[in-house]
């Protein structure tokens, strides 16, 4: 019963964080603050973890990289990014944080089939039946509205997808 519950809760706040999303473009901003990734990526990998439980998800993360970003928002995008790779069939996922210079790097690695060269082009959103492609542009929509800087050197968050050259897919995570 306690998954259920479980759940049932983290189900609730992903409707609740949606609808912040779909008010985004006209709220234009939403709160950041000091974020930890481990602990962010943590409760990601919980969360679909309780779906997929025969499946092996690899988290390569300092405990002490420290962001600034909003972190209901950027494990909603984790999340969802995550259950993209285990529906579409990885059996091993691998996600890893990273700061460059400008960027707090998050990237997701899978051994699934990769992405079909027409969602890499932005001509279709999804090729799984009954998809939405709603996971992806809500990620593009979290990372876009990170933003970093004053005008005219504005920073913005990015979501970059490709195929990895050994096969599956990869999805960059750039948080500014």
């Amino acid at each position: 019963l306690q998954p259920f519950i479980s759940r049932s809760r983290q189900l609730q706040r992903n409707v609740m964080q949606m609808l912040a999303l779909y008010r985004l473009p006209q709220a234009g901003s939403f709160s950041k603050e000091d974020a930890w990734p481990a602990s962010t990526l943590r409760a990601a990998i919980d969360c679909v973890f309780q779906l997929y439980p025969d499946r092996q998800i690899i988290s390569v993360i300092d405990e002490d990289l420290q962001g600034y970003y909003c972190d209901s928002l950027v494990q909603l995008a984790i999340t969802s990014l995550l259950h993209n790779s285990l529906q579409m069939g990885a059996t091993e996922v691998v996600i890893s944080a990273n700061e460059t210079a400008d960027y707090l790097v998050i990237q997701v690695d899978d051994n699934g089939p990769g992405f079909d060269h027409r969602i890499l082009a932005g001509e279709i959103e999804s090729l799984r039946p009954g998809g939405t492609g709603l996971g992806l542009n809500f990620s593009r929509m979290i990372a876009a509205h990170h933003t970093r800087g004053q005008e005219p050197h504005i920073r913005k968050g990015a979501l970059l997808l490709s195929n990895r050259p050994e096969g599956g897919a990869r999805v960059v995570l750039q948080l500014p």
